[in-house]
């Protein structure tokens, strides 16, 4: 049923070729999208205690949650996720969360909620303390300062966890960086046509 209905969203997007600018067409389209990924929404407010598949549900379906619902439903996420020791990818599964939430919140300029997501990592990151999770935050904290100062700072963070990435040869990770670069850069200087989601 939710597979189903991320379908549709998907389709929607891709037959409008939609990007969220101030057009009445667009508008539009998000309302539907907004109204579509409702029965999501009312799933992940009823669950009292998530397990994997409602973190990778939220994960790959908060791009088309309004971000005022998608921030509300962070701050579920974070108190009722447990995490087992006959689970240990759960850690692994909320920082994809997170780092997703991060360009959701960026996309759309909220800024202090970028930050704020920023510190959740940071906080789950005490406990795991993955090399991977630290360089990407790395990356991300650069991310935010280049959006935030309008282009003035950030990169030399991004640049410096790219070659980290080179060294350790974590190649993944550093193709994504650099992947990632001009992306966010395009999307500093036009935010309605260059948005950077990840999921």
């Amino acid at each position: 049923h939710y597979l189903a209905i991320l379908y549709r969203v998907q389709r929607l997007i891709l037959q409008a070729g939609a990007h969220p600018n101030e057009s009445p067409k667009t508008k539009d389209l998000f309302k539907e999208i907004h109204t579509t990924t409702r029965p999501i929404v009312s799933y992940l407010y009823n669950i009292e205690n998530w397990s994997a598949f409602e973190i990778l549900l939220f994960s790959v379906s908060h791009f088309a949650i309004p971000t005022e619902t998608v921030h509300q439903l962070e701050q579920i996420a974070i108190k009722r996720t447990t995490i087992s020791k006959t689970f240990p990818m759960m850690p692994q599964i909320q920082f994809s969360l997170l780092f997703g939430l991060f360009s959701t919140y960026i996309n759309f300029r909220h800024m202090d909620w970028a930050k704020e997501t920023l510190d959740q990592i940071e906080a789950l990151f005490k406990q795991s303390e993955d090399a991977g999770v630290a360089i990407m935050l790395r990356f991300y904290h650069g991310w935010y300062d280049y959006i935030q100062s309008k282009g003035q700072s950030g990169i030399d963070k991004m640049q410096d966890s790219l070659s980290i990435a080179h060294i350790l040869k974590l190649t993944k990770t550093a193709e994504r960086m650099s992947n990632m670069i001009p992306l966010i850069k395009k999307n500093q200087q036009e935010p309605a046509k260059a948005m950077i989601f990840v999921l």
